[in-house]
């Protein structure tokens, strides 16, 4: 009876088995190196993925590995093709023929296909993304003073003010402090060697430095000087490889006041052989020179017009320092 039986006894068991369904096309890969959770430097060499098959879908006979700029990544943007090793589980990709910029982020994806060029691929690919390093030194200094092939005014202490702008780009390290180096040729040891720091202070864009009487410098009139700042960031790469160089020149004569001029002249000036001084001294004074260098040359008491002998004096350019108590003055003299 349906409702109520009697049923048979000793029934047997019988059993079937669906067949399982196989996709057509590969599962997808997982486990991205980078994964995008922190910067990764701009000589990154290869990126990397897992892959384990799965037995509802069909073996890849590689992979390919897609980078670019957007996230709608296309067939241009494909950088190569990865072979699929049975029992192989991880992966990675050379970048050598896609060199990364810096401070960038770049989006990749990695398709397991069955076939190369037919497919069929992957569906449901994730995309995955990586940012890389900032520039790890600052973006160079602009707008100099004095502009670039300018004219310097000079007054008798051969006062210097140099001056620049910073303003930082997003791509770049922020500096911690400018060096300042400054020579009459470029070829010179101490155009190695930086005359000065300048601290670099956040939200500031104009910075600047007073040189006196600085030895690196020519003070004869229109010969070129050189200078130029370098910003320096923190770490070992934060230095620039590279920096503008400027030049000026000095008019000597501009800037001296009246009164200082008549207070001391030294004729004839350049001189070849002999040059004389005459100050507004009574008494006697002190007389100082020395070259370029720093060195000094002469150091005499002397009063009323003083006569050098120039002869035994390398041509080139000299400052002369005349003092009497207190009071000093100042000029540039030039052996030819």
């Amino acid at each position: 009876n349906a409702s109520g039986g009697p049923d048979a006894t000793g029934v047997e068991l019988w059993q079937f088995t669906t067949e399982i369904y196989v996709h057509p096309y590969p599962n997808t890969a997982s486990n991205p190196i980078p994964d995008g959770s922190s910067v990764v430097p701009v000589n990154l060499g290869q990126l990397g993925w897992s892959f384990t098959p799965q037995p509802d879908y069909t073996l890849p006979a590689g992979f390919k590995l897609y980078i670019g700029l957007t996230a709608n990544l296309t067939e241009s943007d494909l950088l190569g093709w990865t072979p699929y090793v049975t029992g192989q589980t991880n992966y990675t990709a050379s970048l050598s023929g896609f060199p990364l910029d810096y401070a960038t982020t770049y989006y990749w994806k990695v398709v397991p296909s069955v076939n190369a060029s037919g497919g069929p691929d992957a569906t449901g690919v994730e995309l995955w993304q990586f940012t890389t390093q900032l520039v790890p030194w600052p973006n160079s200094v602009e707008n100099p003073t004095p502009p670039n092939g300018g004219l310097h005014e000079i007054a008798g202490d051969h006062k210097v003010n140099l001056g620049w702008d910073f303003v930082p780009e997003p791509a770049h390290s922020l500096p911690t402090k400018f060096l300042v180096y400054v020579a009459a040729d470029t070829n010179l040891a101490v155009w190695a060697v930086p005359v000065a720091e300048v601290s670099y202070t956040g939200g500031q864009t104009h910075f600047t430095l007073q040189l006196i009487n600085h030895p690196n410098f020519n003070y004869t009139y229109f010969v070129d000087n050189f200078w130029k700042v370098v910003p320096v960031a923190e770490g070992s790469q934060g230095v620039a490889p590279t920096a503008t160089v400027w030049k000026f020149h000095f008019d000597e004569f501009v800037g001296i006041s009246e009164a200082e001029s008549n207070s001391f002249q030294a004729y004839p000036n350049p001189a070849s052989e002999v040059l004389f001084l005459k100050t507004a001294f009574s008494g006697t004074y002190e007389l100082n020179v020395h070259d370029l260098q720093g060195r000094l040359v002469l150091k005499i008491q002397t009063s009323g017009i003083a006569q050098i002998s120039l002869k035994s004096w390398p041509v080139g350019s000299y400052r002369l320092c005349v003092r009497q108590g207190n009071t000093s003055y100042n000029k540039l003299i030039i052996k030819n």
